[in-house]
């Protein structure tokens, strides 16, 4: 399974965009979501283990669990993530 999360595209006042499986959800008021964080910001991947991993999809986008940066982590319950 493969969640992108990202900015709603085309729009002056985003919200946040979740595309899993083909189908995409918008989430929040218009203008909730700054224009640091991409269209296509980064990416959570379950494996056959039920582990879920969060990866940036680009080199300059920021990525924040639970406070520290990361390129890429392995998720735990109850993990806070931040984009920017």
């Amino acid at each position: 399974m493969e969640i992108i999360i990202g900015r709603e595209a085309g729009k002056e006042q985003p919200r946040l965009s979740i595309t899993a499986n083909g189908n995409t959800i918008f989430i929040g008021e218009a203008g909730s979501v700054p224009k640091s964080v991409s269209r296509n910001h980064c990416r959570i991947e379950k494996d056959n283990d039920d582990k879920m991993t969060i990866t940036l999809i680009a080199e300059n986008n920021q990525l924040f669990v639970n406070g520290v940066e990361y390129k890429e982590r392995i998720l735990a319950k109850h993990d806070f993530i931040e984009l920017g």
